[in-house]
């Protein structure tokens, strides 16, 4: 299978660049495609290419630091530490659209997109890892586990970047292996 050319991918940078510019200038709800095509110096036509609208920007973003976390929940190499850390990683590598989305007008969208996200690689790694012990609903664990995870994130902002994603993961490894 083929990924993406160096075309795309270049446009898909200048897109997510002018999506972070402008989140970080006004609320997510008062982005348009234009003003994005704008910033981006991109046509409309070209954005919606490979974008349905503006929250699918974000959800490419956030998407993004999932990509790899296939390689960590596989049965025979399900660990932890590393998947969480790797995920961090990648946010942390990514300040500038926590800054944005972590503005109060755009945490709602960020943290739904965040759940979306989450909700396949906890799945996974609660059935293997707990199965048929688990000691709540696996939606509610989901759920739980989705707003520990977007609190941490918001923490990490909120305390100015401190705290490493190596912190970050060890943190959020506690908080899912709790029984």
């Amino acid at each position: 299978m083929e990924g993406p050319n160096r075309k795309t991918l270049k446009l898909q940078k200048k897109v997510e660049e002018a999506f972070v510019s402008l989140v970080n200038e006004n609320d997510l709800d008062d982005l348009s495609v234009a003003s994005l095509c704008k910033k981006a110096k991109i046509s409309r036509s070209a954005f919606y290419t490979h974008y349905r609208g503006v929250h699918d920007v974000m959800a490419s973003i956030v998407a993004s630091c999932f990509a790899f976390a296939d390689r960590f929940t596989e049965p025979a190499s399900m660990a932890y530490f590393p998947l969480f850390r790797s995920i961090f990683t990648c946010f942390a590598r990514r300040q500038a659209f926590l800054l944005g989305v972590s503005k109060d007008h755009n945490r709602v969208m960020f943290e739904k997109q965040l759940r979306i996200c989450l909700e396949p690689v906890l799945t996974k790694s609660l059935l293997f890892y707990r199965g048929n012990w688990l000691s709540i609903p696996l939606p509610f664990a989901i759920e739980t586990l989705s707003c520990a995870f977007f609190g941490l994130l918001m923490e990490y902002v909120e305390d100015g970047f401190q705290k490493t994603p190596a912190q970050l993961a060890s943190y959020y490894t506690l908080i899912f292996e709790q029984k």
